[in-house]
């Protein structure tokens, strides 16, 4: 009998809920065996500057490295967990 099991890890963000700055919470979705987990992350963007297709904050923007670089470090301490 084979087995097989998927594990993911997606950011993204809830347009429509921005606070009176525009920026909006992250969310980390974690996906093990088809089941999703969703967890808010203590981590707000410009929501005018998400790229929904990388799940990342645009790169020509001045906060992305910043933003981008507390993603990779949020997927790392989830992948390594």
């Amino acid at each position: 009998m084979k087995t097989s099991q998927s594990f993911g890890v997606h950011f993204s963000i809830k347009k429509g809920r921005e606070k009176e700055d525009g920026k909006t919470k992250v969310y980390a979705s974690v996906t093990v065996n088809k089941e999703k987990v969703i967890i808010a992350l203590p981590h707000f963007v410009n929501a005018e500057s998400w790229d929904k297709g990388r799940g990342c904050v645009k790169v020509r923007l001045p906060e992305a490295k910043e933003s981008n670089t507390y993603l990779e470090q949020v997927r790392f301490t989830i992948t390594t967990y």
